[in-house]
């Protein structure tokens, strides 16, 4: 292990104190803001017994069009602001990469395997979500805390690099489209889908009203005197001879033949 904050060995197979400093960070972050335990880390964040990196990412992961490819059939609300976390990843990965002489990391540093869980969340997780479930509205919460720990609990673990871009500008540009664009989607189309079902459910004990008000009603038509011994619903509905008239002609017949016109019971 070395000291110095950077690996200056490119071929070491540990992290320097300083990327285990940011990966310990990075572990009680997630642990804290996903209510989960370390054996539950995602593979991304997963470490050996020496506490080096199980995952190793490739250049190639940086390419926002290979996730686009694996993402064109998915459907649903939250595809675009996924996409738009995944842009902005790869467009600090790219450019932190390109740092040719500048470049202050390695493929499998704290600050890559951070923004390649979340790639593979806003790919795997947020953009096939559906919408109006509690579940996905707890994850999306818990990985906005988990994005403002990362922001305001480091205390300068991740200083910024040279270049225009840096993680926590990163991290910034992802808190902001779950503030402005993933939270709201879901809290309307829960709004809405909870209006739906109140409409439903109304809908649902009207027309039970109503067939109880007409079986109550049939009942009290046929129990009154004079009333045609053939009293069948539909018989009072096509009051095909005089005796028929003559019952749809009382109160309880005409409520009933209200209730029998009405949308519901047709």
């Amino acid at each position: 292990m070395s000291n110095w904050g950077l690996r200056l060995n490119p071929f070491s197979k540990s992290y320097s104190q300083l990327e285990m400093d940011q990966m310990r960070f990075v572990h009680q972050a997630y642990c804290e803001a996903m209510e989960v335990s370390e054996e539950d880390l995602p593979k991304e964040l997963k470490m050996d017994d020496n506490f080096y990196p199980l995952h190793n990412p490739t250049i190639s992961d940086f390419d926002e069009n290979s996730y686009l490819r694996k993402m064109q059939d998915v459907v649903g609300l939250l595809r675009n602001p996924a996409e738009a976390i995944i842009s902005s990843i790869c467009a600090y990965q790219r450019e932190r990469y390109d740092r040719t002489f500048t470049f202050s990391g390695y493929l499998n540093d704290p600050r890559t395997l951070v923004l390649e869980e979340f790639k593979d969340w806003a790919m795997r997780t947020l953009a096939p979500a559906t919408c109006t479930t509690e579940s996905i509205l707890i994850e999306v919460r818990r990985r906005h805390s988990y994005v403002l720990r990362l922001q305001h609990g480091q205390q300068g673990l991740f200083h910024s690099g040279s270049g225009e871009r840096s993680l926590l500008g990163t991290l910034k540009d992802v808190r902001n489209v779950i503030e402005t664009r993933v939270l709201p989607t879901i809290e309307t189309e829960r709004a809405h889908s909870s209006a739906r079902e109140q409409l439903h459910t109304l809908e649902a004990r009207g027309t039970d009203g109503l067939m109880h008000g007409v079986q109550f009603l049939f009942y009290v038509l046929r129990n009154t005197p004079n009333t045609p011994a053939d009293c069948t619903i539909s018989n009072l509905q096509s009051q095909q001879h005089a005796g028929m008239k003559d019952a749809m002609g009382s109160k309880s017949g005409q409520m009933l033949e209200v209730l029998l016109t009405t949308p519901s019971f047709k």
